[in-house]
């Protein structure tokens, strides 16, 4: 079984901790400033494409020699001078460029043993600087260092050969910024740990509270949007646990996020500097009112992607990996009414779709997946469409002790039946005598249609119960394409003979088979009809034969083609028929 981390939560601790990391000793190096160079250091020019502002200053280090160029004794390519406040134990970072096109290189601290970094360690906090560029943090190492002046060194990467001469590898150097860091370093993009870099819209999201509605005592669910400012902030995964499973545990104490504003619903990838971030979580917090007490408590997700998991109040509530779909997650027994109460949504995005999903795979733009090169890598439905995050508005739902999780209309023409297949969840500690009514109305009509018999059940402590209450129905009117007849599911849940929760559903009755060739809608042959058909053709394409035309014809087939040729100018028409043309 697995056992997830617990968080110690509260914005007050997470405010020290942030405050206590600012206040530790550190130095910081723009690494297009060495101070001593032995080769011509030029700036790095950029198309006018690139997104400059996530690296310090606007610029960055480009260094590349060839090894036939390298000193013959191994000698210094980059210093940086330092100086630290205070004696302890450092880390030293680098923050790099191009990671996928770095060669391995060595580096070093006062004249002590060469260092090597091969180049191939995933980076943390991923940036986007411009197509298949981007730019993150490594960790180089770490040591003991005393207070005073220091030197951090840069070189190409040794070895020696069968001779014990020594032999360099080529240099190809990206770097941003270099942080030594007294104690564990958290990286936080283009900012310096000391930098006050919170917007105001970061610090209202931060005082964030929604106020949950009431309950009702009508029966009627207390629905609250949770549309508006939420924090976010990266969770860097350096190797991959479990691809399609949940985000298993929060934070530690030790690992202080770095929380931004963020727009519910939308997309992370229209955020710049989240683009690259695979990871992340948002965060908010809801007062839920007392009267909630005893009462069932529910998320609903209308449409998150990719791979969605909840926590409340530090603990584990549940997760899905349906992309784009409804999903409700209970949040009952964590949830504490008559305070705030914290939660958390962490997002696996769109990258975690390909089943050879590794941290290197993490690089790939955005734009290269919407054309679809990796289309055949992907084994979860989100090819053409990369967007993440809460994609619609999140709700907190408040009902009865018992409630009815899902309605599924199940009509039955050649029965002329219909049943409501009804997941009945009870997330209290006893077990629950409920009943469960149902009136059918025609959509956007008052007059009741169908009432069916009303069914009681026991739904067990903490658990869930599916009813199926069925009623004959034999002058119910038939859904089809040209008259499109709609009802609605009144579902209401009673406990002790009050109703405690009331569900509308939308529903055609309406029956689709399948057999052999023969496609049918309430039993009557029916076939699929192509209103638009595009044939992309290149410059060398030729227009769909006369006879081929035909033959699609006695088939039954009632489309239109174009074909675009790229080579000739505009698109133009190269066959229609049995159809209208596409546009005015």
């Amino acid at each position: 079984m697995q056992r997830f981390r617990p968080l110690v939560i509260g914005l007050a601790l997470c405010v020290l901790a942030t405050l206590a990391a600012q206040a530790a000793d550190y130095a910081w190096m723009k690494a297009d400033h060495p101070t001593r160079s032995a080769m011509k250091i030029e700036p790095f020019v950029w198309g006018n494409s690139a997104n400059t502002a996530v690296l310090s200053g606007g610029q960055w280090l480009h260094a590349t020699l060839p090894a036939g160029k390298m000193p013959a004794d191994g000698g210094v390519l980059l210093s940086y001078d330092f100086t630290l406040p205070s004696a302890g134990t450092y880390e030293v970072w680098d923050r790099a460029g191009y990671i996928s096109l770095h060669l391995p290189f060595q580096w070093r601290l006062d004249n002590a043993e060469w260092q090597d970094v091969s180049g191939n360690e995933y980076p943390f906090d991923l940036q986007r600087i411009d197509n298949w560029c981007e730019v993150g943090w490594w960790k180089l190492g770490a040591t003991d260092l005393t207070a005073g002046a220091h030197t951090l060194d840069i070189r190409a990467k040794y070895s020696k050969d069968k001779d014990g001469k020594l032999t360099a590898a080529d240099f190809n150097f990206y770097a941003d910024a270099f942080c030594v860091y007294q104690g564990h370093f958290s990286p936080n993009g283009r900012f310096k740990p000391d930098t006050d870099w919170q917007t105001a819209a970061d610090k209202q999201a931060a005082a964030q509270v929604f106020q949950a509605h009431a309950p009702t005592n009508t029966g009627e669910r207390a629905v609250t949007p949770l549309a508006g400012l939420w924090q976010v902030a990266r969770a860097n995964e350096q190797t991959i646990d479990d691809r399609t499973g949940p985000i298993k545990a929060l934070p530690n104490a030790d690992e202080p996020c770095h929380w931004a504003s963020f727009n519910v619903p939308g997309d992370k990838n229209t955020d710049g500097d989240l683009i690259m971030c695979h990871r992340l979580f948002f965060r908010t917090r809801v007062n839920v009112p007392a009267e909630a007490a005893g009462k069932s408590v529910v998320l609903d997700f209308p449409c998150n992607s990719m791979i969605t998991t909840v926590f409340v109040n530090g603990a584990y509530c549940g997760f899905t990996r349906a992309p784009y779909a409804t999903w409700d997650v209970d949040i009952s027994k964590f949830i504490k009414a008559g305070q705030d109460n914290e939660i958390w949504v962490g997002i696996k995005d769109t990258i975690y779709a390909r089943a050879d999903c590794n941290p290197g795979t993490y690089y790939t733009p955005k734009e290269s997946i919407d054309a679809g090169w990796f289309c055949n890598d992907f084994d979860f439905p989100v090819a053409g469409r990369q967007a993440a995050g809460m994609l619609s508005t999140p709700s907190l739902i408040i009902s009865g002790p018992a409630y009815a999780a899902d309605v599924f209309a199940i009509p039955s023409v050649k029965t002329m039946q219909l049943t409501l297949e009804t997941t009945l969840q009870n997330p209290g500690e006893k077990d629950l005598s409920v009943t469960v009514q149902n009136d059918i109305l025609p959509l956007n009509d008052t007059t009741v249609a169908k009432v069916f018999a009303p069914l009681t059940v026991t739904v067990p402590a903490g658990g869930s119960l599916v009813a199926r209450p069925m009623a004959a129905w034999p002058d119910a009117k038939l859904w089809w394409p040209d008259s499109p007849q709609q009802y609605i599911a009144v579902t209401k849940v009673l406990v002790d003979g009050v109703v405690v929760d009331t569900v509308r559903t939308k529903f055609g009755f309406r029956e689709w088979e399948w057999n052999g060739e023969t496609f049918k809608l309430n039993g009557v042959p029916f076939h699929g009809r192509a209103d638009w058909c595009y044939m992309i053709r290149g410059g060398n394409g030729s227009a769909p034969s006369p006879e081929s035309i035909a033959a699609q014809k006695k088939e039954g087939a009632t489309m239109q083609e174009i074909g675009f040729e790229y080579m000739k100018g505009p698109a133009q028409i190269v066959a229609a028929y049995d159809c209208p043309p596409p546009m005015a």
